[in-house]
């Protein structure tokens, strides 16, 4: 009786080892490329925008003015730059300028020294009002302060009879920076003093007190 021929070893196939749990499996999902998310929905078009108006404000401006100047060359720039008018403005921004960044700095420190270390009524209401020349604007800020120091005016009425000009003067421009920079000043102290512990302060107090009441 013949029997048929069984192939051999070496003419078989050999495949990957099937997997018994294949079949159970569900199928695995399609691969999907993630879409890069940014944090604030149109940024891109935002920072785009924002591009355009510093460059149209700022950028070009400012480009223009330096070619301008270096279009008159060295001797023309100085003879511009160093007129009469031109160096009193420049005195004028640098004094009045430095001066009201003494000013803040120093009245800056105590009124956050005592929003933050002191209690007492209406400290919340003092504090709000603190920000509200970050909402005014600078223009309107010069002109509230040269209506109430005019020779008519709520304040002027007062303080001109006794020689204190404050609109179109020096201290007018000193005071309208006052208010504007004092909020800074104090929203950048406050949190430096709150932060500091009041075990380091008492002992500071205690020394500054025994110094100042040593008998002399």
């Amino acid at each position: 009786m013949n029997t048929p021929p069984t192939p051999s070893s070496s003419n078989r196939r050999e495949g990957p080892p099937a997997d018994r749990f294949s079949i159970l499996r569900p199928p695995s999902p399609p691969i999907r490329r993630a879409r890069h998310r940014t944090v604030l929905p149109g940024f891109g078009i935002s920072a785009a925008i924002t591009s355009l108006m510093i460059v149209a404000l700022v950028v070009i401006p400012l480009a223009v003015l330096i070619l301008r100047a270096a279009s008159l060359g060295p001797a023309g720039f100085l003879a511009a730059a160093w007129t009469p008018r031109a160096r009193a403005a420049s005195a004028v921004s640098l004094g009045s300028s430095l001066t009201a960044a003494v000013i803040s700095s120093l009245l800056g420190l105590l009124v956050a020294w005592v929003l933050v270390r002191l209690e007492f009524p209406g400290r919340r209401i003092l504090d709000a009002l603190v920000d509200v020349p970050l909402a005014l604007p600078t223009a309107v800020a010069g002109l509230v302060y040269s209506t109430l120091y005019v020779e008519k005016g709520w304040l002027g009425q007062w303080l001109v009879p006794m020689g204190i000009k404050g609109a179109y003067s020096l201290l007018g421009i000193v005071l309208v920076l006052v208010f504007v920079s004092l909020p800074f000043a104090i929203r950048v102290v406050q949190p430096v003093i709150e932060s500091l512990d009041k075990d380091t302060e008492e002992p500071a107090q205690a020394r500054a007190a025994r110094v100042y009441l040593r008998p002399q």
